[in-house]
């Protein structure tokens, strides 16, 4: 079975540690690291290569979108990004597509399962392509 690696950036420890425990207990063979600020973020992006980054729109120093361009800007990073948001505006949606990013989705209460849906789609597309 390939490796598959999720990255969740986030500066609030809280939803880190939520996020990966949901991917933790639904997927146990993903690999899943944390990162809080964005120089932490691209450090693990570009030492680990992850398949998904589940990106929060607000960090300290670069935002989340900021992270997103400089990924994309490099060819060798084929991760797939979600933008996370507390606030889901269609302006943020439309920026996310701008900067990059396959998905965006709101950090409301609901949004477990819309994140796991999305996981498990990139998770199996992976697997298929071996």
């Amino acid at each position: 079975m390939p490796r598959f690696t999720t990255l969740i950036v986030d500066d609030n420890t809280v939803v880190r540690e939520s996020v990966a425990e949901l991917l933790r207990t639904h997927f146990p063979a993903m690999v899943v690291v944390q990162a809080g600020n964005s120089d932490e973020a691209l450090d693990q992006v570009f030492r680990l290569t992850p398949d998904l980054i589940l990106m929060d729109i607000k960090l300290p120093g670069q935002n989340g979108l900021q992270v997103t361009r400089r990924i994309r800007s490099q060819p060798a990073q084929q991760a797939v990004v979600v933008i996370l948001s507390g606030n889901d505006l269609p302006e943020y949606r439309d920026a996310a597509r701008r900067h990059g990013a396959e998905f965006f989705l709101s950090k409301s209460l609901s949004s477990g399962h819309d994140l796991l849906q999305v996981v498990q789609s990139v998770y199996t597309r992976k697997l298929q392509a071996g």
